[in-house]
């Protein structure tokens, strides 16, 4: 059945109450609404009355709460999650990211510059997510006593002093790291839907096996390869696949920096190691496709080396082809 994910209206209640009751159950924990739970008493007062939010995920229209994920506001640039549990015959479905995902939408789009939580060390399917979607430990922020690791997420919405780009590593993904290709090209997508032919809604729809397979073939082999950008999160991510029918041509696709790093080095050290790789596996002629409406990607790519060839027309108008030789005597 269809899963459906609202934000709480008070008619609610009751079934929130149930809900926890049972999840705390899952948990061998003691559900205590007055003493220790104070929050689910009065949600609206405790979340949504101050730019946050608290969700709910049904098994269909009016059915049965299988998962929960809330943001309250800590201070005016800070948003704390909490209230992120899924019952566990739900698990392994990415109904957890999904949560995780629209919690995070909703503080960049209240305009929120961070977002901390707080977790135990048993929820590692959790802090693995976590950190795949680019949460970076910190020291305890708070006082309570059954929390035990404390992570925090920069969504940039801070002002970027100059052209400056954090320490940043560029490298191959890696077999394994699906969720985290799935969330650096969902936020690419999402922050830059002129740039891609794919849009952010049709990708949220794709199940997790055609992630992890598209994740996994082109972090080894040949053939095909992703580069990501990883600071304190992910802050780029680039491709090349190979074309098949001639195998000295390659694509670039998939090319994104994040708003924050763009006019820094990010970009061409993220293109040279892209290169690098084509290089030493064959690749004679890498080309790239930019469409009318994206002026930035042409001024990108032929910064970077890229060589206008020819236009075709596509659904979208006519796209320009670019290509850029791959070799010692290329940018």
């Amino acid at each position: 059945m269809h899963t459906l994910l609202r934000p709480y209206q008070p008619p609610a209640s009751d079934e929130v109450v149930a809900f926890f009751t049972k999840v705390f159950g899952e948990l061998d924990r003691d559900f205590d609404l007055i003493s220790k739970e104070r929050d689910l008493a009065d949600i609206p007062a405790a979340y949504q009355h101050s730019g946050g939010e608290f969700w709910m995920l049904r098994d269909g229209e009016d059915g049965l709460v299988t998962g929960t994920i809330a943001l309250r506001r800590l201070d005016e640039e800070c948003a704390e999650l909490k209230r992120f549990y899924l019952l566990a015959a739900w698990h392994g479905r990415g109904l957890g990211r999904r949560l995780l995902e629209t919690a995070i939408g909703h503080a960049r789009e209240q305009g929120f510059a961070r977002i901390r939580l707080d977790t135990t060390t048993k929820s590692t399917a959790a802090i693995r997510l976590f950190e795949a979607n680019g949460f970076i430990p910190i020291e305890r922020y708070n006082d309570d006593s059954f929390a035990e690791r404390f992570y925090e997420l920069d969504l940039g919405h801070r002002q970027a002093s100059g052209s400056h780009s954090p320490n940043y590593i560029v490298r191959r993904l890696n077999p394994g790291e699906a969720d985290l290709y799935r969330a650096v090209r969902l936020e690419s997508l999402r922050e830059s839907p002129e740039a891609f032919a794919t849009s952010y809604e049709s990708a949220l729809q794709r199940d997790e096996g055609s992630w992890q397979a598209q994740a996994d073939a082109s972090a080894s082999g040949s053939d095909r390869a992703t580069f990501v950008v990883l600071a304190d999160r992910p802050i780029g991510l680039g491709a090349i696949y190979r074309n098949l029918d001639q195998p000295q041509e390659g694509e670039l696709i998939q090319v994104w920096v994040s708003p924050e790093s763009r006019g820094s080095q990010v970009a061409a050290d993220l293109m040279d190691a892209l290169f690098q790789w084509a290089a030493s596996n064959g690749f004679g002629t890498i080309r790239a496709e930019v469409t009318p409406d994206n002026p930035r990607a042409l001024r990108f790519y032929e910064k970077h080396g890229f060589v206008r060839t020819k236009s075709h027309p596509s659904s979208d108008g006519t796209n320009d082809l670019l290509t850029r030789k791959v070799g010692r005597d290329s940018p």
